[in-house]
């Protein structure tokens, strides 16, 4: 197998986070926790690129991040901030299964589209694609657009969807809507497997006198999609899940089982095992519908009890997590 170094920068962090965050990638990358290995590099050469956002070194790091050119950016902020669009939120202080999160974001990003440029006659440069018009993608890069359309910072712009029917697919932050002329039968039906082209457009550009349909039916259409296969990059399969609210299933595509972890995950949190148990469903039932539930912005994930976590890890693994946590300054007695 050819080993493929993936890059990393910082620009205009605090020296102290910027070797914190670079001591937590180097342990992953060390203890093979990532596909690939990760390095620290310039920013020309890297394919993450860690910003403080306001510092000025970084404003043109993310107008890039608009324009979706130019390395993956990834804003360091507290919880409470909004990032620029087309970034990455990292939360401070940085817990080890984000930053993992990330890096695994990442690659596949890097993987999805250098597999694009190869079999296109267009112009890419490392990372995402630049001076051409981008290239087909999969599902799960709908998702991840999805995933972004919950964000406010969302609202001043909106994506234009092609490859799923005869029509283009419009996707509206500001409304929480999506506008489709096609049938719901085609969004039902469609294979993970299929190539689309998403880009960004301003709200503007939007066809006139369109009728939206409500988004979380799109989000929670494409997260059943996809959790037929894996859980989505962003939900960990070792966190303890809630719900904040009740799915509209009046709109929704449910089925029974959906019913049974709902009215479980409202009275209790719980980690995937124990959903399963506890709900009589499967595990590709559990998949599909934290996945939906995620993309619609109903999920709460909180970090497994100390307790939980101690039984289910090895002793090696639990040194590795506090290991990270160190590098990361996080306190390890709790």
């Amino acid at each position: 197998m050819h080993w493929v170094d993936r890059g990393v920068a910082f620009v205009g962090l605090p020296p102290d986070d910027e070797r914190r965050v670079a001591a937590a990638i180097e342990i992953m990358s060390r203890h093979k926790l990532l596909p690939t290995r990760w390095r620290l590099c310039a920013v020309t050469a890297a394919d993450l690129v860690i910003v403080a956002p306001n510092d000025p070194a970084s404003q043109p790091l993310l107008e890039n991040a608009i324009q979706r050119i130019g390395p993956v950016t990834a804003v360091l902020v507290s919880a409470a901030d909004t990032i620029p669009p087309g970034c990455e939120r990292l939360v401070w202080p940085v817990r080890p299964k984000d930053l993992r999160n990330l890096l695994l974001e990442v690659e596949q990003r890097v993987v999805r589209r250098k597999d694009g440029a190869e079999t296109s006659a267009g112009v890419s440069v490392k990372g995402r694609t630049s001076g051409a018009p981008r290239q087909p993608v999969s599902l799960l890069e709908l998702a991840h657009t999805l995933r972004e359309a919950n964000e406010p910072d969302s609202h001043g712009s909106a994506w234009i969807v092609r490859g799923i029917g005869p029509r283009p697919l419009y996707v509206v932050p500001r409304i929480s809507a999506f506008l489709f002329e096609g049938s719901l039968s085609t969004l039902r039906n469609l294979p993970r497997g299929r190539s689309l082209t998403i880009t960004r457009i301003p709200e503007q550009d939007l066809p006139r006198g369109a009728a939206g349909k409500p988004l979380i039916m799109l989000q929670w259409l494409v997260g059943m999609l996809l959790g037929q296969k894996s859980l989505l990059p962003w939900v960990d399969s070792a966190a303890v899940y809630s719900l904040r609210h009740w799915p509209d299933f009046a709109l929704l595509r449910h089925r029974l089982d959906h019913q049974r972890i709902v009215a479980l995950l409202r009275n209790r949190a719980a980690v995937i095992p124990d959903i399963v148990h506890l709900a009589q469903v499967d595990e590709y039932t559990v998949n599909e519908f934290l996945n939906a539930a995620s993309l619609t912005g109903r999920l709460v994930a909180a970090s497994a009890p100390k307790i939980a976590a101690s039984r289910r890890l090895p002793d090696v693994g639990s040194a590795l997590l506090q290991r990270l946590r160190r590098a990361l300054g996080l306190r390890t007695d709790r």
